[in-house]
């Protein structure tokens, strides 16, 4: 159950996001950021297959990193693949 002292707290946030500006950061900050944001979908579908074992073994703040790697080498293969089969004419059926 909602508290209602919570609601104004969250329409602020969803007005928050609603804002449209550049946030600056410095160029190498960006690049990671752009690195993340472009593989997050990739990162949410390997982070199962990465965090829990290194988690399970005590290793839970190299567990995070290591869902960002694997997630991030995941979206590339994938780009290297369709970029591959998208030079490739399709075959007469």
């Amino acid at each position: 159950m909602l508290s209602v002292r919570r609601v104004p707290i969250r329409r602020q946030q969803i007005l928050l996001l609603l804002v449209d500006r550049a946030v600056p950061v410095p160029r190498p900050l960006a690049a990671v950021v752009q690195a993340v944001a472009a593989a997050s979908l990739w990162i949410y579908l390997t982070q199962w297959q990465v965090y829990p074992g290194l988690e399970a073994e005590g290793h839970p703040y190299v567990a995070v990193p290591a869902a960002l790697v694997v997630g991030i080498l995941a979206h590339d293969a994938y780009g290297r693949v369709v970029r591959r089969s998208a030079g490739r004419s399709p075959e007469p059926g």
